[in-house]
Formats: C-alpha cells, sequence, structure tokens
C-alpha cells in the first residue's frame, strides 16, 4: 500500500510540473482526475472514471473529463488504445 501511494504521489506531481511549465492552473478538478487515474490497475474508459469520482463525491462533466484527459495525453501520464470496433476508447496511466 505505501508504495502505491508514492506512485500516486509521483504521478500527480508529473501532472504539476507538466501544468506548470505549460501555464496550465492545477484546478481541484485536475487533481480529483489524476488521484482516480492513479488508482486504476487497469484499462478505464471515460465512463468508468466519472462513475469513481462520483462514487468518490466529486461530480465533474464529462466535457472537463475529456478535456483534462486529452490534456494528461499530451503530458505523457495516459495512454489511449481502441481495442474494439464499438468505437470506445480505452485508457490506461
Amino acid at each position: 500500500k505505501q508504495t502505491k501511494e508514492k506512485e500516486k504521489k509521483s504521478y500527480i506531481s508529473r501532472l504539476c510540473i507538466y501544468l506548470g511549465i505549460n501555464g496550465f492552473s492545477q484546478t481541484s478538478e485536475r487533481r480529483a482526475i489524476a488521484e482516480a487515474i492513479a488508482d486504476f490497475d487497469k484499462h478505464f474508459t471515460i465512463h468508468d472514471l466519472q462513475s469513481y469520482l462520483q462514487n468518490n463525491k466529486y461530480h465533474i462533466s464529462l466535457a472537463t473529463l475529456y478535456n483534462n484527459i486529452n490534456l494528461m495525453i499530451n503530458a505523457g501520464l495516459v495512454n489511449k488504445y481502441q481495442f474494439s470496433t464499438n468505437g470506445q476508447p480505452y485508457y490506461e496511466k
């Protein structure tokens, strides 16, 4: 568990560095999204992420999630995959 917490802190730290270097704000929504992504140990969809956040009392719109996922992809913190023909992308940290 301690290793998992260190990984989570490192992940969030890397995001904060990217945001600072590129002039983005460090918002509570971005932090909540990064913490949620750090908790996933498998591929996830945007809807998985939204459900996880809602279960943890964060209500973040799909538009905000998509915008921040793209930001995290550009930061090299998230990878996007198309595994099937249903058109739904999957992500992983």
